[in-house]
């Protein structure tokens, strides 16, 4: 099937539309999109370097000797039926935040789109979900900032029950049609891995872009489509209890790739950078907690999103019989977000031909400090250590 709308107006629609909102709907990218990426990673860092004397925000180290004494209430976005902010889901129900001196007024979003015009607006503080942001700063966005991971990684694809389709590659996907959405990025990264191996869409194989996952399930399970591309809840959903039958992990093919951020207006990484720690304390102690309490984050998810357990807890914690596709996930990543950032320029989301300072839209300073502040208070805690290990080695090319 061929395009009928650009990408960019295509996505405009989607994030207004709230297409994008569904339970476990992730957004991700694509390490393995390396044609360009070394080139641009260091563009970014040149334009970050060239506007540093006109820089948005300070970037200094935050002085944590004075968290926890910011009582700004942070007014906090998050879809109803989306359980992927794991971390800030068992903060909030075990009062993490409140003990962390973090104020927290929470308003269920009808959709992704509404979140970050909010925050956009200084209607809302922060959002905790999909992985929009890179595209609204290079639109021209100057009030949204990235601060930190939800998770990685999400997405399956799948086939007919008695199909025989094996995907190991690109080469695979010859002559087949997939169903996804296009706003989707578990579907722009299999786009970005086709097209850099020279594949064309229309010639070489073809999309079919719908505005919902179950619209995909009943396009392969009709015959309208070969593949279809699912993330979060619904992948173990066709997994296990559909006619259709998981043949690849995003992952598998993509390799490592990051997925939800979490966004926040400008004021709080300027005025507010003390709450702002404050807050990713209390999340990094919900990560903590689903690490070390599965059977109580399980129901804290299932209360706050009324989906099954079983379904959230083979999701995120996986089974004998069931592998998760996701990985919870706290790191800002900021290497493999800028590798990202080349599969919008690879499928037409954004200008290829147009260089973007989004360097300054990283904000990790408040991340190292709520890290610093938990590995301090609990020297013994393995968990903070490999955190701050990690930090280092997906943070490389953080300008700052």
């Amino acid at each position: 099937m061929s395009k009928q709308i650009s990408r960019r107006s295509f996505l405009g629609a989607a994030l207004a539309a709230g297409a994008v909102a569904s339970a476990g709907l992730a957004g991700c990218g694509n390490p393995n999109a390396n044609s360009n990426t070394n080139a641009a990673a260091n563009n970014a860092n040149a334009n970050a370097s060239a506007s540093s004397s006109t820089a948005l925000v300070d970037h200094s180290a935050i002085d944590t000797s004075k968290v926890g004494t910011d009582d700004y209430t942070i007014r906090l976005g998050m879809t109803k039926g989306n359980p992927n902010p794991v971390a800030v889901i068992n903060a909030l129900a075990e009062g993490f935040f409140e003990e962390e001196k973090a104020n927290v007024e929470l308003t269920i979003i009808e959709d992704m789109g509404t979140g970050y015009s909010s925050v956009s607006a200084d209607k809302l503080d922060m959002v905790v979900a999909m992985n929009l942001t890179l595209n609204r700063i290079a639109e021209g966005e100057e009030n949204i900032f990235m601060t930190g991971g939800i998770m990685s990684e999400g997405g399956a694809i799948f086939a007919a029950e008695d199909s025989d389709i094996t995907l190991n590659g690109p080469e695979d996907f010859k002559g087949k049609t997939i169903c996804g959405i296009q706003a989707d990025s578990e579907l722009i990264v299999i786009e970005d891995m086709l097209i850099n191996a020279g594949m064309k869409a229309g010639t070489d194989y073809n999309v079919i872009y719908t505005d919902s996952m179950s619209v995909n399930i009943e396009n392969v399970k009709k015959g309208t489509a070969d593949l279809g591309i699912l993330n979060g809840v619904p992948v173990y959903m066709v997994g296990v209890k559909s006619g259709c039958k998981l043949v690849a992990y995003n992952e598998d093919l993509v390799g490592k790739y990051p997925c939800c951020r979490m966004t926040v207006n400008k004021s709080m990484v300027t005025d507010h950078k003390l709450a702002l720690t404050q807050f990713i304390i209390g999340e990094l102690r919900g990560y903590q907690f689903f690490k070390q309490n599965k059977e109580k984050t399980v129901e804290n998810l299932a209360n706050f999103t009324s989906v099954d357990a079983e379904s959230l807890e083979a999701v995120y914690y996986g089974t004998d019989s069931f592998r998760t596709a996701m990985e919870i996930i706290m790191d800002p990543q900021v290497d493999i977000m800028k590798k990202y950032y080349e599969c919008y320029k690879t499928c037409g989301f954004i200008d290829p031909n147009t260089k973007y300072a989004t360097d300054e839209y990283y904000y990790n300073e408040a991340y190292v400090a709520a890290l610093k502040v938990l590995a301090e208070r609990e020297p013994n805690e393995q968990l903070w250590k490999d955190m701050q290990a990690q930090y280092k080695t997906e943070n490389t090319t953080y300008a700052y």
